[in-house]
């Protein structure tokens, strides 16, 4: 019996698979087809490639929700309210100045090759951030404030700022092994990460890939939030938004998202697919040219010298639409802010 076929509108899929929703998908060893009606597996498609594996060089939508099924940061956003919520770190307290954070790590949690994962690898993943200079360069506004990590024992670490920062309780960093990484000590940034292998903490292990084709997952049946609902899951590449569309239709995958309003039309209320909604983090806002400075206070850039004037860009503001906006260009799939 075919399985329901399911469109996730407004969301990214990633952010809906990581607020708890039974992961799976399948792919042929060796060839990468894919059988979308094995129960045990999910297949999802998706416009976007994986262009890189190592996690702290990732800059692409997707290439960070495929980070987050295999690896695990101490603290994620709730996927209703974004609050923090616990992951790797079950709880977290903070001095009273704010420059003192210290989280402690949940016992009992394992990598994907068995090995423990303890307070030595959260030290030794911002250990990378702040010595590899490819890496530190991306995280310049962590090693900006960050004095030191201390490692108090095998479930207490704790982070000394040198001014209070707020971001700390939103840091979705993921923590990294210190077993594998340390063998490239040095020479982090330009790590592939890319042999299997893959170890992390995740829900996930990625088993096999093939760039601008697919990526197959196997569940990591260990996973410290239990195990997820299905036995793969495997992501469908597709360079044409309407031939995904046409996937799901005809039962090649199971699940897409991020659709624009008129292929939402197009699959609403077909019998043998589920429509759902869900919010997203993602923000469109128009930005205002009125040039630039560096660091420094030098100016650059060629900004238009009337937008310099907050007048006039009070009166742009409230010259728009806002709610019309979201209509004829969201299709009503959107909230203003």
């Amino acid at each position: 019996m075919r399985r329901t076929r399911t469109l996730i509108a407004g969301g990214a899929v990633g952010a809906l698979l990581l607020a708890g929703t039974t992961l799976p998908a399948v792919a042929a060893e060796g060839n990468g087809e894919i059988d979308s009606d094995d129960p045990n597996t999910l297949v999802v498609a998706t416009s976007q490639s994986m262009e890189e594996w190592n996690p702290f060089l990732q800059t692409y939508v997707i290439e960070h929700q495929f980070r987050q099924l295999q690896y695990e940061p101490l603290i994620h956003a709730d996927a209703e309210t974004f609050a923090p919520t616990p992951a790797l770190a079950e709880e977290w307290e903070v001095s009273e100045d704010g420059k003192t954070w210290t989280f402690y790590l949940r016992e009992g949690v394992t990598w994907q090759d068995g090995e423990p994962f303890t307070a030595e690898d959260v030290e030794y993943t911002y250990h990378i951030i702040r010595e590899d200079p490819v890496i530190s360069a991306r995280e310049a506004a962590v090693n900006e404030v960050l004095d030191e990590v201390e490692v108090v024992d095998d479930h207490t670490v704790v982070f000394h700022l040198n001014e209070p920062d707020i971001r700390w309780e939103t840091e979705d960093q993921v923590i990294v092994p210190k077993h594998i990484w340390e063998e490239h000590e040095g020479a982090w940034g330009e790590y592939a990460n890319d042999d299997f292998p893959i170890i992390g903490t995740g829900a996930f292990q990625v088993t096999d890939f093939e760039t601008d084709t697919f990526i197959r997952y196997e569940r990591f049946d260990d996973f410290y939030r239990g195990p997820a609902g299905f036995d793969e899951l495997v992501f469908q590449y597709y360079t044409e938004p309407d031939t995904s569309v046409a996937a799901l239709e005809t039962g090649e995958v199971d699940l897409i998202g991020g659709l624009n309003e008129q292929q939402l039309e197009r699959l609403d209320g077909q019998d043998h697919i589920e429509v759902n909604t869900a919010p997203d983090r993602r923000f469109f806002a128009f930005r205002f040219n009125v040039g630039a400075q560096t660091l420094d206070g030098e100016e650059f850039g060629s900004g238009h010298p009337a937008l310099q004037d907050v007048n006039v860009r009070q009166a742009i503001h409230h010259a728009i639409d806002r709610e019309e906006l979201v209509d004829r260009v969201r299709g009503g799939y959107a909230e203003p802010a």
